[in-house]
């Protein structure tokens, strides 16, 4: 029975480790990913008008 116990523990150690890393690495990516989602709408916007303005001057 306490075999069962500290079995279900290291288990438990186990899976709170792969929490505290997964918040981690999440964490910490999670600035990125927010910088690469304005930086690509930022490259959306400037595709954007950059077709708008080449359409207006080719007259299409």
């Amino acid at each position: 029975m306490s075999l069962l116990i500290l079995k279900f523990n290291l288990i438990l150690i186990n899976a709170r480790k792969k929490a505290y890393i997964f918040v981690t690495v999440t964490g910490s990516a999670a600035p990125l990913a927010a910088k690469a989602a304005s930086l690509s709408k930022k490259v959306m916007l400037a595709l954007w008008s950059h077709i708008r303005s080449f359409t207006a001057e080719s007259g299409i």
